[in-house]
């Protein structure tokens, strides 16, 4: 069975306007004294953001406070193994929208009784997620220890986001095996320091698309939620890689749809994606959407046109590879001349030669294939 002590953790808080929205965040300091009960000394408090619980290993019996600090004693033989022994949970949570960063967590331990002395190790867990080692995180409980131990070597300061349960795992264990009852592990003031932030952009995109609208490309994105995201950037790639922006939008919180129109499509293609920016300057990304421009005439030409001599040359730009096929349509819409035309690179010159019989007049060219329908006029002459 386990026992959970609740307290609130109070921050020290600065208090920052962004627009109309108040953000509480800063640096927080919470210390149990445990030698009396398990609340916590709060100094400076403004807002309550923090909490924590103390949950006792289901191995550990008695619990009692003393001016030691809180005893823990075991019923059966203390194990010695770094992860077998009884444990110590502290889970910290926030406040909805608000991230926790632990920089740091201090504890006095101390062992009474026969035996020798306790060995602790300490781990962090995220949720229910496997406890990870704390790097240089094993300590010694001595006999009569008053050393305040701290520790801050995480590689780097554990982050827990908003909505999310970052616990501190104590294990005590011995350095053989003991079945000694009398021997009694007292943990006190332990204190957590850290920081809190407002959450990193809790938007949802739950729907993201693009598509041609005329000679345009329009791009549309919906969101379930958008906590503090102050507005939208709309960047653009021709490679998927490399990204510009080329369109905000401020984000409206009774709007939950919005749309932007990109009018340069002279790129065969083009890559889009939409950065929701919070209030504090975090960012999240949709996923990269792609569409393929269909080019207009200006990317297919005939020259000369009219056509002298039954013949042209037919300029093909930013056309991807591939095959196409040109015909060319007398006015009752038959076919009088066609030819499949295999293109290499981004710009090809093909010599058109029609047949020496056609009649001069007004014909129809279509250029049709991979990412191009092109119809053209021809007058021949």
């Amino acid at each position: 069975m386990k026992k959970t002590v609740v307290q609130n953790l109070i921050i020290i808080c600065s208090l920052m306007i962004v627009g109309n929205i108040a953000l509480a965040q800063g640096s927080f300091t919470s210390t149990w004294a445990l030698t009396a009960d398990a609340s916590a000394a709060t100094v400076g408090a403004t807002t309550t953001v923090v909490t924590s619980n103390m949950v006792i290993g289901s191995s550990f019996t008695g619990g009692a406070y003393s001016t030691s600090g809180f005893g823990c004693k075991s019923s059966t033989t203390w194990p010695n193994a770094v992860t077998a022994g009884y444990y110590l949970d502290f889970p910290v949570s926030s406040a909805a929208g608000f991230d926790i960063k632990l920089d740091s967590f201090a504890i006095i331990p101390k062992t009474s009784g026969s035996s020798g002395n306790n060995i602790l190790s300490f781990a962090y867990i995220i949720d229910t997620a496997a406890p990870v080692l704390i790097p240089g995180g094993q300590v010694t409980a001595t006999a009569g220890g008053t050393t305040t131990i701290k520790m801050t070597a995480f590689g780097a300061p554990v982050t827990c986001t908003a909505g999310h349960t970052l616990t501190i795992r104590m294990w005590a264990y011995s350095a053989s095996a003991s079945t000694s009852t009398s021997r009694t592990l007292y943990i006190k003031s332990v204190q957590f320091e850290g920081k809190t932030s407002l959450a990193i952009v809790p938007v949802a995109f739950s729907a993201i698309s693009v598509n041609k609208n005329n000679t345009a490309n329009a791009i549309h994105w919906s969101v379930a939620e958008q906590t503090n995201v102050q507005s939208y950037q709309i960047e653009k790639s021709i490679d998927g890689i490399n990204f510009n922006v080329f369109a905000t939008l401020l984000s409206n919180k009774g709007q939950s749809t919005y749309s932007v129109i990109d009018n340069n499509t002279n790129d065969k293609t083009a890559y889009y994606r939409v950065v929701a920016i919070a209030t504090n300057g975090d960012k999240k990304y949709s996923k990269i959407l792609k569409i393929k421009n269909v080019f207009t005439s200006t990317s297919i030409k005939i020259a000369p046109n009219p056509v002298t001599n039954k013949q042209f040359e037919l300029q093909i730009a930013d056309c991807s590879k591939g095959q196409y096929k040109l015909s060319v349509y007398n006015q009752l819409g038959a076919v009088i001349y066609s030819r499949t035309i295999q293109v290499e690179g981004d710009y090809q010159l093909q010599t058109i030669q029609l047949p020496s019989s056609l009649a001069k007049g007004v014909y129809f060219a279509n250029f049709n294939g991979v990412d191009v329908n092109n119809n053209q006029t021809l007058i021949v002459e």
